[in-house]
Order: C-alpha cells, then sequence, then structure tokens
C-alpha cells in the first residue's frame, strides 16, 4: 500500500472518528447550556408574573416570589458551574448582572417599570438561547437537517407571548381591576398568542425533517392548543369585562402557566429528537 493509502486510511479509521466524537460532545454540551438557559427562562417568566400581582396588592404572593427568586439563583449557579465560556460571554453576564438588581429592587419599582425591566431581561435571554443553539456551526446544520430549530426562536416566543399575558393578568386579577391600559395590552396579547401559536404549528408541519413522524410534535401542540383557548377565553369573558369577583391571583396563574408546559414539554421533548437524530447523522462540516 502505498503512503498515500495509508495516510487515507488512518484518516478514515482514527482521526475522522475521534473528530465526529469531539463534535458530538460539543453539540450535546451547547444543547445542554440552551436548556439550561431555557429553565432560567421559564423562572424568569415566572417571577415577573408573580411580582406584578404582589405590586397590585396581593401581599400572598411574597413567599412563592422568594422561593422563584432562590430557584433562579441556584440556576445561575448551575450555569456558572458548567460553562467557562457564558462567563465570557458579554450578553451573558449583562443578563445576569441585570436579574442582581432587578432580584434586589423589583418592590421599588413601579408595575409598569417592573414588567418592562423583566422584559428587557427575558428579550435579551430569548437573544442569548439562540445565539448559543447557532453560534457553532455543525449544532446549527444539526437543528436545520432534523427540522427542529423551531425551538430555539419561535417555540420560545409562544412561550413568551404567554407569559407576558400572564403578567398583565396578574396585574389585573391582583387589582381587582383592569385599567384602560391594560385592557388594550391584553388585547393586543390575545391575539399575539393566537397568531404565535398558529405560526408555531405551520412552522412544526412544513419543516423538513429527515426525522419523519411528527405526530409526537402535534401530541404536545394540541393540548398547548387546549390550554391556550381556556386561557384566552378566560382573559376575554373575565378579565376585560372586570369580572373578577371569584377569580384568585393563584388561579389564573396556574391557569396560564398550564398553557405553557405543553409547549415547555415539547422543547425538551425536541430536544432528546436532536441528540437521537445526532447519533445518526454524518460529520457536519
Amino acid at each position: 500500500m502505498c503512503v498515500t493509502g495509508i495516510v487515507a486510511l488512518a484518516y478514515f479509521l482514527v482521526f475522522l472518528p475521534k473528530r465526529r466524537q469531539s463534535q458530538q460532545r460539543n453539540i450535546l454540551k451547547s444543547l445542554e447550556i440552551v436548556m439550561s438557559l431555557k429553565e432560567l427562562l421559564i423562572l424568569i417568566q415566572q417571577h415577573r408574573g408573580l411580582t406584578t400581582g404582589f405590586l397590585h396588592g396581593d401581599a400572598q404572593l411574597e413567599r412563592s416570589i422568594g422561593n422563584k427568586r432562590a430557584s433562579i439563583d441556584e440556576k445561575w449557579k448551575a450555569l456558572d458551574a458548567a460553562s467557562n465560556e457564558l462567563e465570557s460571554d458579554m450578553l451573558y453576564t449583562s443578563i445576569k448582572s441585570h436579574w442582581e438588581r432587578l432580584a434586589t429592587g423589583w418592590q421599588r419599582q413601579t408595575v409598569a417599570n417592573n414588567i418592562d425591566q423583566h422584559s428587557r431581561l427575558i428579550t435579551n435571554l430569548l437573544y442569548l438561547i439562540e445565539n448559543q443553539a447557532e453560534n457553532y456551526g455543525p449544532m446549527l446544520r444539526l437543528g436545520r437537517d432534523s427540522g427542529l430549530d423551531v425551538i430555539w426562536k419561535e417555540l420560545l416566543e409562544t412561550i413568551e407571548a404567554i407569559g407576558q399575558t400572564r403578567a398583565i393578568g396578574m396585574g389585573v386579577v391582583s387589582a381587582g381591576e383592569s385599567s384602560v391600559i391594560e385592557r388594550i395590552q391584553l388585547k393586543f396579547l390575545v391575539d399575539k398568542v393566537k397568531h404565535r401559536v398558529a405560526a408555531l404549528e405551520s412552522s412544526f408541519t412544513k419543516k423538513t425533517s429527515l426525522m419523519g413522524n411528527k405526530k409526537w410534535a402535534s401530541l404536545f401542540l394540541n393540548d398547548a392548543q387546549l390550554h391556550v383557548e381556556q386561557l384566552l377565553s378566560f382573559v376575554e369573558s373575565m378579565l376585560l369585562n372586570n369580572d373578577l369577583k371569584s377569580v384568585t391571583s393563584e388561579t389564573f396563574f396556574d391557569l396560564a402557566s398550564s398553557a405553557i408546559t405543553p409547549l415547555d414539554k415539547l422543547f425538551i421533548e425536541a430536544e432528546e429528537k436532536i441528540k437521537d437524530h445526532l447519533k445518526i447523522s454524518p460529520m457536519l462540516n
């Protein structure tokens, strides 16, 4: 066998498998970071809703807020321990610094400013998640090849639209009435959530995938659609009409959160599908 042949054989038998293993490890690590950032996103969205209710007068939410803050702080610690690269990411450190200020200062904010500060932080966190999912070329291509890159943007934007509805709604329920501005905001968010959910379903339907059957996604999407319809019906019939005598903050928070839960589960399942796809994928250049 000539030297060229030996080199080529060594490349295919030794170097290429090692390179593929390294690539797989990097993708799995990126997926873990994205999952942790998504979990942080969900927690901060919940903190926004709870603090809005508190600032509108529901003091009984204080313990839940404290517990939520503790969970968020633990998630930050876990992220710091899991990835040295994140600590050198300016967007990550900026978001973390913003949270540290917000966590100790939200009670001194107006209701509107509290929502705004949380929402700004969440918007930046959405950018960070998208960046983390797409800044490593092989992972980006894997997501596109599987048709599941939709979870890193469209899916999380849908969750955020519902989260915004929960935050405004918590303020209305806690106050026992809605202002003109809040009713305008809720009407806008009802339309926004409907649009996001429809667009998300369309994306999952139209995305070309090497994975074939996507009935598993339909199960989560159908469940989400059911709970979203219940939430929006409640907003339109109760909150927008100031029919709030029998409504508690806890009841509304749980109702809104139940619309997010199936989408959160869809994200988790989709990442598992991406991992399965990774096992059978060739080297991603």
